[in-house]
């Protein structure tokens, strides 16, 4: 085909995109109280897990007990009180000796490790006190506690990048990708902020052995393509974090991929609207437009 022909194609598409993009069109999934408890219950576990692996950094260490905060708070030691008064004693005087024994000069490890074991214990003592076993028998419910903690590895591994947008934001994806940002994957990015990339790393890890372990056995029959989707994305996720992917491959892999295979396999409840409106799929056709041209470029020239 003619340069200039290919070069005015592409060029029409992402125009398109970019006439029809609007930052309304993204993810809103409704919630679930029994999936935000499942949810926070592991995100607690990523943050004292992290506090083992980042002990020899103050900085990071209070990172990690500023954020537990928001995992564990008065409110889930009331809520607990009225179904175990032990585990409602034990959560939080444990959390705070975690707390008192990595904050020392020079906190020791093995105390540190005891701590966190003794909590992860009572963590998992904790889900079937406090969640009804019909709502651990519900697969909804279940893939809505993985989506967020899906979410809540984005908003970390944007907090490690130093961000300047939601990663949980699909609309994002345009924006970023017409700023120059590398498409590609290719290139590690840069840390900025280490206690969340530990974070982020922990929270995508349980996300996907949740997943296997808790969703996969409730996954209804006439799901088995979706989730052989799911895991593979869970999957890829893990792996981009892991080689610090740059945040729009990571941001495709959850909006374009996994989040239509939880939609349509498990009844995902988005609360906005519907999936992939005209607008959102012509800023998917730019951003494969971008791809196209950043390939293509090298054979134009020749």
């Amino acid at each position: 085909m003619n340069k200039r022909v290919v070069a005015i194609l592409l060029a029409g598409i992402i125009f398109s995109g970019m006439i029809y993009s609007h930052p309304a069109f993204a993810h809103n999934f409704g919630g679930d109280e029994s999936a935000s408890f499942i949810a926070r219950n592991w995100e607690l576990r990523a943050e004292m897990v992290g506090i083992e692996q980042d002990l020899s950094s103050q900085t990071d260490v209070s990172w990690h007990i500023s954020k537990s905060g928001e995992y564990w708070n008065a409110n889930d030691t009331r809520e607990m009180g009225e179904r175990n008064t032990l585990l409602a004693k034990e959560i939080p005087s444990t959390l705070s000796d975690i707390y008192t024994a990595a904050n020392v000069t020079k906190p020791d490890p093995n105390v540190v490790k005891q701590k966190v074991d003794q909590l992860l214990g009572y963590l998992d003592e904790a889900i079937p006190v406090r969640i009804d076993k019909d709502k651990t028998q519900n697969a909804t419910v279940q893939i809505t506690a993985v989506n967020v903690m899906v979410r809540e590895t984005l908003e970390h591994y944007g907090d490690a990048l130093n961000s300047t947008f939601s990663l949980n934001d699909m609309s994002n994806m345009n924006a970023t990708n017409m700023s120059g940002g590398s498409m590609s994957g290719m290139s590690a990015q840069t840390i900025v902020n280490n206690a969340a990339y530990t974070s982020a790393k922990l929270t995508a890890k349980y996300a996907q052995d949740y997943f296997d372990k808790n969703v996969k056995p409730l996954a209804p029959a006439s799901s088995s393509v979706q989730v052989q989707k799911i895991d593979s994305t869970l999957m890829d996720l893990n792996q981009e974090i892991a080689n610090k992917a740059d945040p729009n491959s990571v941001m495709m892999t959850v909006h374009m991929q996994m989040h239509p295979a939880m939609i349509t396999g498990f009844g995902l409840k988005e609360a906005s609207v519907p999936e992939f409106p005209v607008p959102t799929l012509l800023v998917i056709i730019s951003i494969v437009g971008v791809i196209m041209i950043t390939r293509l470029r090298p054979q134009l020239r020749q």
